[in-house]
């Protein structure tokens, strides 16, 4: 192990330790490079049938672990391309698992503002909580109190044509029926 021969000058001493947390950052990364080279090349066609035989002979993992490793791999290298705060790169394969969920493109942007609200230590469960904030849907404001003067149909007629379908929703609910609702 390299931490028996560390040397006796801090500075040297702190490079080293960088190093190695370096190179164990980057190991899922390569990992991930390395699986996609060996699946889209077929390297693995001389001594197994399948990229899962491959996988589970080899490696003692499913197919999925290593597809979740390859898309990890690639959504790290996206991040360090387009991402503002492509310098703090995710650790772990399970740390960013929660982008898998989102298109491609959209997957540095989440990772920015999960970075801005974690400080930089970005955790699996921030991640989730930036995704869900981006899914909630929003709804239309409330339409302002129309008065109506008028009790004939014509009015009521046009107001329900402007009501969105979660008001007309409500009305429905709110008498107790489904008239005029469309299937």
């Amino acid at each position: 192990m390299e931490l028996i021969n560390l040397p006796e000058d801090p500075e040297k001493r702190f490079i080293k330790l960088e190093k190695i947390i370096e190179k164990g950052m980057a190991h899922f990364v390569e990992v991930g490079w390395a699986l996609t080279v060996i699946r889209d090349e077929k390297l693995y066609t001389d001594c197994h049938g399948t990229f899962d035989e491959y996988c589970k002979a080899r490696w003692g993992f499913a197919r999925s672990y290593a597809y979740r490793l390859m898309d990890s791999a690639k959504t790290v290298r996206m991040i360090e391309r387009m991402s503002p705060n492509g310098d703090k790169i995710p650790t772990s394969e399970g740390q960013i698992r929660p982008l898998s969920s989102l298109p491609e493109e959209e997957r540095p942007e989440v990772w920015d503002q999960a970075v801005e609200r974690s400080e930089g230590h970005v955790t699996a469960a921030t991640l989730e909580e930036v995704i869900a904030e981006r899914e909630e849907p929003t709804l239309p404001p409330p339409l302002a109190p129309i008065v109506v003067e008028s009790r004939n149909l014509k009015d009521l007629k046009r107001l329900w044509f402007v009501a969105t379908e979660l008001d007309k929703d409500a009305f429905l609910d709110w008498i107790g029926g489904s008239y005029g609702k469309s299937n």
